[in-house]
């Protein structure tokens, strides 16, 4: 039996897949033009009824490619993975494994450009353009490897068409409305900005902490701006600023709330207040770890490394405070109960949506930032 050419595997590849697409009724359309990423755009026959949830068919893109060396992996150009990755629709890559003989392949691999892959392949694009600024994607290939869970077992079009429904799940406007969402997700993530900020002082790394947890102070800081498409930054800063002077505010509408419950001994009268909790929403030292919580009274500053529970109460009676008579009369009251000498305060906690955790979310991946004491 004679060799199989290396040029004719495109070919046979491709008129392989499209057999196997016509031996279960899918049909495959041929893409005319070389440079649009895809190979097929392959639909499910339609019947002749009328349908009105026709804006539903699914409609798949197809990069077919074939193979006759060792091993389960392909290059494909970085222009043909992202016209795949941007297609709102599914898409797959179909590698169709052959012997160095023989017209059929003797093992078909199929893999869905999902939102993990995705994510993975504009990462190493990244890194790839970062190394070189004059990368073209439409001259540069990556290696796509799969996996022995991708393989198309048993090699027929029943097989196929199965794995392509449960890809796409149940409703295919479903699916693109989840894909659109992580294309937009990826969109964001691909216009990162890093600031990396360096404090002089003690005092200011402080005072910063402060104005996250809501209190009025502002503070000295030099800043660098960075372009940093998923969380990977430019080697040099696009802006610069020195002693940038400058404070946070919390949005406090998002902030999480309790209810606080005080009194001073087991069978005294007990006080409710509404509380605002604060929690600086980056990972820091555990020396200046703190949570705050605001109440219009009082408030409850807990240091975690120092295991200390402060309770800090506010003059009721300060010029900026407005507030109405009943709650004046409210607030006198336990101001003078709660504040008596020899008092020993009993505190209960009551949280509306997730309860704070001291355990925070690094300041860098909410905001974009990184500080350097």
């Amino acid at each position: 039996m004679s060799t199989i050419r290396p040029e004719d595997l495109g070919d046979m590849g491709e008129s392989f897949f499209k057999s196997l697409c016509k031996s279960i009724g899918l049909i495959a359309n041929k893409s005319d033009d070389d440079k649009a990423g895809w190979d097929y755009e392959v639909e499910h026959p339609k019947n002749r009824a009328i349908n009105y949830a026709n804006q539903s068919y699914p409609v798949y893109r197809i990069q077919v490619k074939s193979s006759a060396s060792k091993g389960k992996a392909v290059s494909i150009t970085y222009s043909n993975l992202l016209n795949l990755i941007q297609y709102p629709g599914a898409s797959f890559i179909v590698l169709l494994k052959y012997a160095t003989s023989g017209l059929s392949p003797t093992k078909c691999y199929l893999k869905h450009i999902s939102q993990d892959f995705s994510s993975e392949i504009l990462k190493k694009l990244r890194k790839k353009e970062l190394k070189n600024t004059s990368f073209s994607i439409n001259k540069n290939k990556t290696k796509i490897i799969f996996g022995d869970d991708e393989e198309l077992t048993p090699l027929t079009g029943s097989e196929l068409i199965k794995i392509f429904q449960e890809s796409i799940g149940q409703r295919y406007l479903t699916y693109i409305d989840s894909k659109v969402k992580y294309l937009e997700k990826l969109e964001k993530e691909g216009k990162t900005k890093i600031f990396e900020t360096t404090f002089k002082s003690e005092k200011d790394f402080k005072d910063m902490i402060d104005t996250l947890l809501g209190y009025d102070k502002k503070f000295f800081m030099d800043v660098e701006e960075f372009n940093a498409p998923f969380g990977i930054k430019d080697a040099t800063p696009i802006s610069t600023f020195k002693k940038h002077r400058t404070n946070f505010n919390p949005i406090v509408e998002e902030l999480t709330t309790a209810k606080i419950y005080l009194k001073n001994s087991k069978y005294g009268s007990q006080y409710k207040f509404d509380g605002t909790i604060y929690t600086p929403p980056l990972k820091l030292p555990k020396e200046y770890e703190k949570m705050r919580i605001k109440t219009a009274l009082f408030d409850l500053i807990f240091s975690p490394d120092q295991g200390q529970l402060k309770f800090d109460t506010e003059d009721p009676f300060r010029n900026d405070k407005k507030v109405k008579f009943k709650e004046l009369y409210t607030r006198c009251s336990s101001f003078l109960n709660l504040t008596a000498k020899q008092s020993l305060i009993r505190i209960r906690l009551l949280f509306f949506g997730s309860a704070p955790k001291m355990e925070m979310a690094s300041f860098e991946e909410k905001y974009g930032c990184s500080y350097v004491l």
